[in-house]
């Protein structure tokens, strides 16, 4: 299914938004950038034949579209609005965020997850947030008031993400939720830089890519089915340590961008939020081990045969060793 010409189609002219954006130096430009990604994302969430594809599908093109309103809007008012900066920076802000799925404006992407395959839920949780993020660092809007609706957007993903995850029993709403509160960590991280924000990006990707894998190659749905499933000795311990990788419990690499980000935050003497920031991923991190102590230390593991090449096992070591080294990279940076 993904290996169509179509299907390529698409995923290549997602990338090429990505680069159109992230070269553009026009909001304008950068806003026919998203259309361009938007319009080439909506038929890859059709290619699952699940119930409610449609719904979801119509849910996303609508949401995109009011936050691409949004954002023409703000763009429009700009000049027009000299004296009120913030309200035109307000709606900038609203409409990235929206486009993020950061929180208070999340809503929409709990709602379709349920019905996606699992590439295209990767895609959307990862590849579908560069363009917006790549908008973000193109507008000069460090003011005070913009600095607190950033600060509110933080708390909220932060605090809705962790909390809302403690009570899903479906795998996919339990990524979904893990990535809003990633998200209060990345906007966290743009307001040292991009350098910092795009690190903890690449780290977030390259984890979750080592997740979703054994789960679409298993087609688990639910965290009972991790408990009830024989993955075997390979697998297993893959997903075991990606899982609490992506939680950031040390010393696995998921543990680095957090610990970086909080060493700018406490040198900021933004105490609350890195308390904050501390607390919330402390939930995130109950709920993983949660999910790992049952699925994986109440059962005997097996060996089950498996045809994968020798090749992807290379890969397998290759994320397994990224995951519990993580810590040693911290020279490096």
């Amino acid at each position: 299914m993904w290996f169509t010409p179509s299907t390529l189609l698409f995923l290549v002219t997602i990338f090429f938004s990505l680069m159109f954006v992230s070269s553009s130096s026009s909001l304008i430009l950068c806003w026919v950038g998203l259309e361009v990604n938007t319009l080439a994302f909506i038929p890859l969430l059709l290619l699952n034949n699940s119930k409610g594809l449609s719904d979801s599908s119509i849910k996303y093109f609508l949401t995109q579209a009011l936050a691409s309103v949004i954002f023409l809007l703000s763009l429009v008012l700009s000049p027009l609005l000299n004296g009120f900066n913030d309200c035109v920076n307000l709606l900038f802000l609203v409409a990235i965020l929206i486009k993020l799925g950061a929180a208070p404006f999340h809503a929409w992407v709990p709602s379709i997850v349920e019905s996606l395959s699992w590439m295209v839920l990767f895609i959307l949780l990862t590849v579908q947030k560069l363009n917006p993020l790549f908008i973000l660092f193109t507008w000069d809007f460090f003011s005070f008031f913009s600095i607190k609706m950033v600060f509110l957007a933080i708390l909220s993903s932060l605090i809705l993400g962790s909390f809302l995850g403690l009570i899903q029993v479906r795998v996919r709403m339990l990524l979904t939720f893990s990535s809003i509160n990633h998200m209060g960590w990345i906007l966290s991280a743009f307001i040292f830089g991009l350098k910092l924000t795009f690190f903890y990006f690449f780290v977030y990707i390259l984890l979750l890519s080592a997740i979703v894998f054994p789960l679409s190659k298993f087609n688990l749905q639910h965290v009972n089915q991790l408990a009830s499933h024989s993955l075997g000795v390979v697998w297993a311990p893959f997903l075991f340590f990606n899982l609490l990788s992506l939680g950031g419990l040390p010393p696995f690499l998921g543990f680095l961008p957090k610990w970086l980000v909080l060493q700018q935050m406490i040198n900021g003497n933004f105490f609350f939020l890195s308390l904050v920031m501390i607390l919330c991923s402390l939930l995130v991190l109950y709920f993983y081990l949660r999910l790992t102590f049952s699925a994986f230390m109440l059962k005997k593991l097996t060996w089950v045969k498996t045809d994968l090449k020798v090749s992807f096992h290379s890969g397998l070591v290759f994320f397994n060793l990224l995951s519990l080294g993580g810590l040693c990279l911290s020279f490096l940076v």
